[in-house]
């Protein structure tokens, strides 16, 4: 997966980051969404992974991962 903020994990360090963040704000709101979708256009199909965390009022941070 792939990261703006982290660059490139593994599935692994992102459930690691995901932890990471919640243990900054114990008490926090979280929503966590996780959604795929695809695409296909001249014989190519483009499948899109996304994991997304929202810490309610202060920001969030997501992954995503792209496969053709």
């Amino acid at each position: 997966m792939k990261s703006i903020t982290y660059g490139d994990l593994t599935f692994e360090q992102v459930c690691a980051k995901i932890k990471d963040y919640t243990k900054k704000d114990l008490q926090g709101t979280y929503v966590i969404s996780i959604g795929t979708d695809s695409q296909s256009y001249e014989g190519v199909t483009k499948m899109v992974s996304v994991i997304t965390l929202i810490r309610k009022s202060k920001g969030g941070i997501f992954f995503y991962d792209i496969r053709k």
